[in-house]
């Protein structure tokens, strides 16, 4: 849950305005199966020279499949594609939402139910992948995530709500099967996770893009992050593969024990409020990926070697530091995914000295820019990013494009939902809907109310607190209503490490959290309040280890936290709203979404 601080949307100000000033079906689909060194203009010797070499190889080996090829290519390219859907569910019937997340544009299609198996249906239809780029879809009340809909997804697996990758026929299967490399950085261990395809081919002629993924430990597999949420990328690679010829490895490094050092580049002083632990080692680690891991790859495993077919991505501070190497190493990197990219991090003026020193030509890598709503995810800066690159910077207008869900949060099935369409833009160098090189603009530009009360006016290191120890040093829960057996607190946020207001300690608390003290004769919990974090959740104390076996899980949404807005202060959740069921594996997780805090009563905390 590394959610980014909601009140970098106050700190990060003056970035906005200065930057403001300067803005203005089943089968292989052969028409999208192209390389990347075949789609891009541009392309260096080295590119040329590996796809000619895998082309020669091509023919040699299909000499038997000539005139099957040469029918193939004799059909004409259409943009329609179809949307295969599996449901364990057996909704009795499905409408597919086309969506264009640029233009506005939608349209209903209510899908056709083409299998009836015993445990699943398969609904399909057919989309235009030239006019919608992502897809929702709604099953009597019911209503799936956003999902991206193009010519490298060949299905989904609809679970409840949660759509997952899944190829058009096959058994969905979650558990991919990685090895994994420790090398060396700053006298470090550094897990690297490498996935390869099943049908993987030391071998062959036919050479693998490399596609390396920060934050490793949360974008392969729920067994290395430990929790309910992975981004699937190795299901969504074997989804299109399924639905064209591209094949690719993922490169996946784990960059948890130091995520604010390894992950901020060091370009300069980061903005007072994120309060980041131990010092920026964004640069060493750009130059670990490019000058240590790439060669390794290279030379161990069956990759091209050429830019076009590597690639770097990352979400949050991963997306910020995917989008410094690819601009640091052009001659590498063909494209960049930059999903959520936590650019508050530093204000207008590093930006502009950092991004002034930079060539703007075609070398650049296509740079791929996705997020989620304006206020809750990082919208409110990336939208000023990326214009700025648009219109003071030069950053070619072919090569950059930008996608939002403007009702997206900042956790990983979000990016899971629209990981597609970065892969389009690896091996396309284009988002086929998406127009490349046009400024956006959000419509819902709204600070939630509820966030700017607990954030304005919250100047902590100021802030001299007079109440009792007995309150002011506790946070407090009213369970009279919600009767849990057990309340936990679970905190995250502000990149600095969380520490215990009354002992000082570092006071870091794995998910469910840190078990409440009931106070004797009362339903009022209270624990030791926590410093440096920007979220807090209440909860039943479940773990998501239980919660996958279909264990009852009930909580309250993140909620924005402060020591001077929130401790010494009682939450009760109001229980006239029904909560939020989850989806997909979280099917038993409830969530609250409303509530309030209160002054808790002297006499109760024992003033």
């Amino acid at each position: 849950m590394n959610k980014k601080r909601v009140f970098a949307l106050i700190l990060s100000a003056v970035l906005c305005m200065s930057f403001m000033a300067g803005c203005g079906g089943s089968g292989k689909d052969q028409t999208s199966g192209t390389s990347a060194a075949s789609t891009v203009s541009g392309s260096d010797t080295e590119s040329k020279t590996e796809e000619s070499k895998t082309e020669e190889s091509k023919t040699e080996s299909k000499d038997d499949k000539t005139s099957e090829v040469s029918e193939t290519e004799k059909e004409p390219e259409t943009s329609m594609h179809t949307l295969y859907v599996r449901d364990d569910d057996k909704c009795p019937e499905i409408k597919a939402t086309f969506i264009n997340n640029q233009t506005g544009a939608t349209e209903d299609v209510v899908m056709t139910r083409t299998d009836e198996k015993d445990n699943y249906f398969v609904y399909t239809c057919e989309g235009d992948t030239d006019k919608y780029n992502m897809v929702q879809l709604h099953c009597g009340e019911e209503d799936t995530g956003i999902v991206a809909f193009n010519k490298f997804v060949s299905g989904w697996y609809m679970n409840s709500t949660e759509l997952l990758p899944c190829p058009a026929g096959a058994e969905p299967n979650y558990s991919p099967v990685y090895e994994t490399k420790v090398m060396k950085f700053e006298e470090e261990d550094k897990n690297i996770y490498i996935w390869k395809p099943a049908d993987y081919d030391a071998n062959s002629a036919d050479k693998y893009a490399t596609i390396y993924m920060l934050d490793g430990q949360t974008v392969l597999s729920t067994e290395i992050s430990g929790n309910v949420r992975s981004w699937n990328v190795a299901e969504s690679v074997e989804n299109m593969m399924a639905a064209t010829d591209n094949k690719a490895i993922l490169v996946c490094i784990d960059t948890l024990e130091r995520r604010d050092e390894d992950l901020i580049p060091d370009i300069g002083t980061p903005v007072p409020g994120y309060k980041l632990s131990g010092e920026r080692r964004g640069g060493l680690f750009a130059d670990f990926v490019a000058n240590t891991l790439m060669p390794y790859i290279q030379e161990n495993y069956n990759v091209y070697t050429d830019k076009l077919h590597n690639s770097i991505a990352g979400s949050s501070f991963g997306g910020l530091e995917a989008f410094y190497i690819g601009m640091e190493y052009p001659d590498k990197f063909g494209t960049i995914g930059s999903f959520s990219c936590s650019a508050g991090v530093f204000d207008q003026n590093v930006w502009e000295k950092y991004l002034s020193t930079k060539t703007y030509d075609e070398n650049l890598p296509f740079l791929y820019m996705y997020s989620g709503s304006f206020a809750m995810d990082t919208g409110y800066v990336d939208e000023i990013m990326y214009n700025y690159l648009l219109s003071k910077s030069g950053y070619p207008k072919d090569k950059i494009v930008f996608s939002k869900d403007e009702e997206g949060d900042h956790k990983e099935e979000y990016w899971r939902n629209t990981y597609p369409e970065f892969l389009e833009a690896m091996f396309t160098q284009k988002v086929s809907a998406l127009q490349s090189g046009v400024p956006v603009a959000y419509k819902n530009r709204t600070i939630p109310q509820s966030d700017m009360e607990i954030f304005e006016d919250s100047d902590e290191e100021s802030y001299v607190d007079d109440r009792p120890e007995s309150i002011k040093n506790y946070v407090f829960y009213d369970n009279s209503e919600t009767k849990w057996e057990n309340v936990y607190a679970y905190w995250f946020g502000s990149g600095a490490f969380p520490t215990n207001k009354v002992t000082g300690a570092v006071y870091y608390n794995d998910w469910p959290g840190t078990k409440m003290e009931q106070i004797e004769g009362t339903d009022i919990y209270r624990v030791e309040a926590p410093l440096n974090v920007t979220t807090i959740i209440f909860d039943s104390g479940i773990t998501d280890p239980e919660v996958i076996k279909g264990v009852i899980a009930y909580q309250t949404v993140d909620l924005p936290y402060t020591d001077k807005a929130c401790s010494g202060k009682v939450y009760k959740i109001d229980m006239s709203v029904a909560p939020k069921k989850g989806s997909g594996v979280e099917k038993t997780k409830f969530r609250y979404k409303e509530g309030s805090w209160s002054e808790v009563d002297p006499e109760v905390a024992g003033a």
